[in-house]
């Protein structure tokens, strides 16, 4: 039967159907260009459909593979602000980018994992904490049945923990899907490329005011840009939602870009990470200086040949922040010593939105203590003063947020997570001294950067940086496996 499906007849015949097909599809798009023309109703995102129907049509063998999907959420992730835009202007609906392309690429992939043998799923080796994690949440949640039943929390529990839960998916969409060296190469190459595009348009933003993401055509804004100010400068953020989480995130591309120096000795990897850092320090944020100091030892702690040679390079570089955004050095050095001395700063206002991160810790402290083990259940507690459900300040300080929503057996399953991922990468990465291992250190250096950052900024709540933590455990995961990897 398949010899006779192979003959020259049929291929000419299935040829000849994808044309046709290809026609009614360009046809029916110019009727419904014309008749949303006419109608005038939801114009952009009609025209944004229509073009991506007929890309789909031209190029769908390409477009709908698994390896160009997880390229798109890279991309997407990355270079489209998140909570600025929605697609559904004028429609019942409204969603972002990026919830629209997760959603829909995840249900894709999961329908496929059960009626198609060829896609597999495959361990990431750090499901044991994974698993522990998502225990936690379920019997935090039983645990305090009363408080999340409470009426307009439900509803907020269920949202909270079904977006949770995509961070996990993704992680093992990555590690299922990047089964070749290459494409892992490629992968790295796309964050580090479109993070550097974004650095660059940050560092602009800077210097003139002018934020390009903020200006995307065919999407509709959502929310208005904030703008941020630190002494007298603006805090630029370009695609991120804050300028902390750009900073952070910046940080955390910053170890890709030397290990594709590393691989390929090509000088504009090498370019990259200074735009990357320099696009980190324009957004005045002392929470991406600590994460990229902790970056540093953490290559020294498995690379010190490789990071002593690097530091005399930090003087000069310093020279080059100086020229590209002058100012930026004395403000950063004011954000860390303000008058009065950090740990006063910190230590203001507590209970209130505007606190500092040690304000906060005495008192959350002491409310954790009344359900230390399981917390307050996973979701319920509600931040933001917009919003007319909140019932919780805003903590600038994840692990004390996880301790009080998952208590003491959460804190120690995420504790977990983090430990075994960046023990596991640096002991394979102390072994591995091709440029392989380098790509092994660096991500296990932003995972610690990420991790110790927790502790200065509400992370969880910042959804561009968190998606490019499961990312990275995801295609962690996929490097630790070199003998299922093929080589490039």
């Amino acid at each position: 039967m398949s010899a006779v499906l192979d003959t020259p007849v049929a291929n000419v015949e299935r040829t000849v159907g994808q044309r046709r097909a290809a026609g009614v599809g360009l046809i029916v798009a110019i009727f419904v260009a014309l008749a949303v023309y006419i109608a005038d109703t939801a114009p952009n995102v009609t025209t944004g459909a229509i073009v991506v129907v007929l890309l789909l049509l031209a190029f769908h063998r390409v477009l709908l593979s698994w390896q160009t999907m997880l390229i798109g959420i890279v991309l997407v992730i990355v270079l489209i602000p998140i909570r600025r835009y929605t697609i559904g202007g004028g429609l019942p609906i409204a969603l972002e980018p990026y919830r629209i392309l997760i959603i829909g690429i995840m249900i894709a992939w999961v329908a496929s994992l059960v009626v198609q043998p060829a896609t597999r799923f495959r361990r990431t080796g750090f499901e044991a904490p994974v698993l522990a994690i998502l225990g936690v949440m379920l019997l935090s949640m039983v645990a305090n049945l009363p408080r999340v039943t409470a009426p307009g929390i439900t509803s907020e529990v269920v949202k909270t923990t079904t977006f949770f839960l995509s961070f996990f998916l993704v992680m093992w969409f990555v590690s299922s899907v990047v089964v070749r060296r290459q494409l892992l190469y490629r992968l790295v190459k796309v964050l580090v490329g479109a993070g550097t595009f974004a650095a660059l348009a940050t560092i602009y933003e800077s210097r003139t005011g002018y934020n390009i993401f903020s200006h995307i055509p065919m999407l509709h804004m959502d929310e208005a840009p904030e703008t941020f100010i630190r002494g007298a400068g603006l805090r630029a953020y370009g695609s991120g939602q804050h300028p902390i989480a750009t900073g952070a995130a910046f940080v955390m591309l910053l170890p890709l870009a030397i290990f594709l120096y590393k691989l390929t000795s090509r000088r504009w990897w090498a370019l990259a990470a200074v735009a990357l850092l320099l696009g980190a320090l324009v957004t005045q944020s002392r929470t991406a200086v600590v994460m990229a100091i902790v970056e540093l030892i953490a290559f020294a702690f498995v690379r010190p040949r490789e990071t002593r040679r690097i530091l005399p390079l930090l003087l000069p570089l310093l020279l080059v922040v100086h020229v590209v955004s002058p100012g930026i050095i004395g403000s950063l050095k004011n954000s860390f010593a303000p008058s009065g001395g950090l740990v006063a700063y910190e230590e203001g206002g507590a209970g209130t939105e505007g606190s500092g991160r040690l304000a906060d810790l005495g008192p959350g402290l002491h409310e954790w203590q009344r359900q230390p083990l399981f917390g307050q259940g996973f979701g319920t507690r509600i931040t933001g003063a917009e919003n007319p459900k909140a019932n919780a300040p805003i903590l600038d300080d994840q692990w004390l947020g996880v301790l009080l929503e998952v208590g003491l057996a959460g804190f120690c399953a995420f504790v977990w997570l983090f430990v075994r991922s960046i023990r596991k990468l640096n002991r394979f990465a102390r072994r591995d001294r091709t440029a392989h291992g380098w790509l092994l250190v660096g991500i296990a250096a932003s995972l610690t950067g990420y991790a110790i950052g927790m502790a200065t900024f509400d992370a969880f709540g910042f959804i561009q940086v968190t998606f490019l933590v499961f990312i990275l455990l995801g295609l962690g995961a996929a490097a630790l496996r070199p003998d299922r990897l093929n080589a490039a």
